[in-house]
Order: C-alpha cells, then sequence, then structure tokens
C-alpha cells in the first residue's frame, strides 16, 4: 500500500509556489510529483485532491524530481523542506552555481530535525 502524498519542498517566487510532494512505497523507495497550486500549503495531500490540482507526472527517481522543479529552483525562496531530504537538496546547491543562496536555505532546512 502506497502511503499518503507529503510536501517535500515548497518554494515561492515571483511567478507564485510550487511544491514538489512524494510518497514513500512499499519498497521503501518514493515517487514524486511537482504540484503548482495554492494547495501546496496543505501538509498532506490526498489522492483525490492531487487529480483536481495541476500537476506534473510521477516519477520514481531523485534525479527526476529535480528536472520537474526546473532549472532555476534553487533561485526560488524555499518555505519548507521535509526533513528526510535536506541533506540532498543542501548537497544539490552546495555543488551548483547556486551557492550564493546556501543562506537561505541551511536557514530552512536548519528548523528540520536534520540539520546540517
Amino acid at each position: 500500500m502506497k502511503s499518503e502524498w507529503e510536501k517535500i519542498l515548497s518554494l515561492s517566487g515571483e511567478g507564485g509556489r510550487i511544491c514538489l510532494a512524494g510518497r514513500r512505497l512499499e519498497t521503501n523507495a518514493w515517487e514524486f510529483v511537482l504540484v503548482s497550486d495554492e494547495s501546496t500549503l496543505v501538509d498532506t495531500i490526498q489522492d483525490e485532491k492531487l487529480e483536481s490540482i495541476r500537476r506534473s507526472h510521477v516519477v520514481s527517481h531523485w534525479s527526476e524530481a529535480l528536472q520537474l522543479l526546473g532549472r532555476y529552483w534553487m533561485r526560488l525562496s524555499p518555505k519548507y523542506v521535509h526533513p528526510e531530504f535536506t541533506e540532498r537538496f543542501l548537497t544539490e546547491i552546495e555543488n551548483s552555481d547556486a551557492k550564493n543562496m546556501l543562506h537561505r536555505w541551511k536557514r530552512v532546512c536548519s528548523k528540520s530535525p536534520n540539520q546540517r
């Protein structure tokens, strides 16, 4: 049985907000979807609600999830990072040309138990 969708990352920018949502599979792996709607503010996204908002296709690999976010996601303003994913996001930013944004990301990620 698949778990319910959870917010993995919430970003805001001039054009609004986007949310990377994920759910844990029976195998303990994750699948991801990009949600663009004010519904991104909820903590848990029900399957029924997910059908009624704009979303991407579902992907099952981390690299694909990052591609869903688009080329400049690191430059958007982070609002929430799921505790299980803070290290992954910080590593991506440290290894990018957006290192000058790292302070914003560390501030948001430090609010989670898995801080650096």
